[in-house]
């Protein structure tokens, strides 16, 4: 356990001084409507950071996933962004995927900005400010979530 805490504290780190960090909108394409919008909306949303193979990400999703489909959150206010993959790779999950929030281009400004780094990150939104950064598997996480949105 202390291996895992000294192995996570410089993400840990990194992600709380993310915090109140404001961050410039880009124009990101819906990899599902292929329709281009202004990201971040002037609204609180999430932004998942994920890759196909990551297993912890799945989990993260499904149980953004299980909130949507209970009214808990609602599922325009969720974004995803493959963080290593390419869109094709991208496309490719979401047709066999269960997931009805919104999947955007992966973008490298939006990453740069953030310093992304692993999967899965999850940052809560509130317009063009990070309110909150987390990576990897939370326990309250997604009451988080629910409470912030």
């Amino acid at each position: 356990m202390i291996l895992f805490i000294i192995k996570q504290a410089p993400i840990i780190i990194e992600n709380y001084k993310k915090e109140s960090q404001k961050i410039n909108s880009i124009q990101a394409q819906s990899l599902t409507t292929n329709e281009y919008f202004t990201f971040p909306r002037n609204e609180k949303s999430v932004l998942i950071m994920w890759a196909t193979w990551c297993a912890p990400c799945k989990i993260e999703m499904t149980r953004i996933q299980n909130s949507i489909d209970s009214g808990s959150i609602p599922a325009e206010r969720v974004y995803a962004m493959n963080l290593f993959e390419d869109d094709y790779t991208s496309k490719k999950f979401i047709v066999e995927s269960k997931y009805t929030f919104n999947f955007i281009s992966r973008d490298e400004s939006l990453i740069n900005q953030l310093k992304a780094k692993a999967t899965p990150t999850t940052y809560l939104l509130d317009s063009n400010n990070i309110y909150k950064a987390s990576s990897g598997i939370s326990i309250i996480g997604i009451y988080q979530l629910e409470s912030f949105l």
